[in-house]
This record gives structure tokens, C-alpha cells and sequence, in this order.
């Protein structure tokens, strides 16, 4: 499993920024996410991806919120 020891210590050091595909198969032994994105294809096929992003707090908002300036 990718969240064992020794290299999943190092994916929930605080303060890093970790993008994890699939959190729904460890939701038990992450920490609540910060930042949510979410992409899903546009109808018809070959049209690109709609994109979501959603934070689950203000500081997040406006750290995104600064990035995007």
C-alpha cells in the first residue's frame, strides 16, 4: 500500500501539498482534505474536462485565491 511506511510517512508530513488520485480507497487514513479538485470528461467525447475546485476552508480560499492573482 502506497500510505505504509516508508514512503507514506512522507505523504502526510504537515504543511506539504500532496495531490492523491483515488482518496475515497484511503479515506480513512488521510486527513481531511484542504483542497478538492475534481474533473470529469464534457459530453459529446472529445469536447476537453470540466474542472471543480473546492476548499474546504477560508485559508485555503484565499491561498488559492493569491495563486491565481
Amino acid at each position: 500500500n502506497e500510505l505504509d511506511p516508508p514512503a507514506g510517512g512522507e505523504l502526510l508530513v504537515p504543511g506539504a501539498v500532496r495531490l492523491i488520485e483515488w482518496p475515497q480507497r484511503a479515506r480513512a487514513r488521510l486527513p481531511p482534505p484542504d483542497l478538492c479538485i475534481a474533473s470529469e470528461y464534457e459530453e459529446p467525447p472529445g469536447e476537453g474536462r470540466k474542472v471543480q475546485i473546492t476548499c474546504t476552508s477560508p485559508e485555503t480560499a484565499e491561498a488559492l485565491a493569491r495563486m491565481l492573482r
